[in-house]
């Protein structure tokens, strides 16, 4: 993996496993998107893998000191895929052969707050693609939403968030908006 510390791959590999439900396919998927968004510029706050992995940032809700001190304490029993999907998307970015992306070129991810009635989500108030009112409606139906998704602001063009697929509790999505992730905290995490 040229250019990744052993650091920052266990931390990449922490937040996977934070951030999935299991999954060998979900947690691939996770795995690629957060190198797409890193290959796509990132933003201007979280424009490094490292910035995403190993600080509190709002890219990356995973991505937090204690997750990595769990991910590190279960040693040999940790995340069943984590690691390997964190290998898949810095092999796939790297065009390594063998290695390919399960997110469908996703840049981004919502679980289930985006259709829960008990929390909020900022992407509720993103103007979506049309071709996203399929996925969003069955996403809600598959997850018991609260949340009128046919109230969303639908486009066929100029839109700034458009869902690609769904794996488990997870929608994948594609941001044509500017980024605004940042991080939360500066100080680095520690193994």
């Amino acid at each position: 993996m040229k250019g990744v510390t052993n650091e920052v791959l266990l931390a990449f590999a922490s937040v996977i496993h934070a951030e999935s439900g299991g999954s060998k396919n979900e947690s691939f998927a996770i795995g690629n998107v957060t190198i797409n968004f890193i290959d796509g510029g990132g933003s201007r706050k979280v424009p490094t893998l490292d910035d995403a992995v190993m600080y509190d940032n709002n890219f990356a809700q995973g991505a937090t000191q204690g997750n990595l001190s769990s991910f590190m304490e279960l040693g040999d029993k940790n995340s069943k895929f984590a690691m390997g999907a964190a290998i898949n998307a810095i092999g796939n970015s790297q065009g390594v052969s063998g290695f390919s992306d399960y997110s469908g070129g996703a840049n981004g991810w919502d679980g289930i707050d985006l259709i829960s009635s008990k929390w909020s989500n900022s992407h509720r108030g993103y103007t979506w693609s049309e071709d996203s009112k399929g996925l969003l409606s069955t996403y809600k139906k598959d997850n018991n939403g609260g949340i009128d998704v046919s109230g969303f602001t639908y486009k066929k063009e100029g839109y700034q968030i458009s869902a690609t697929k769904i794996i488990g509790n997870t929608i994948y999505t594609n941001i044509t908006t500017g980024r605004g992730e940042k991080k939360q905290n500066n100080t680095r995490f520690h193994l």
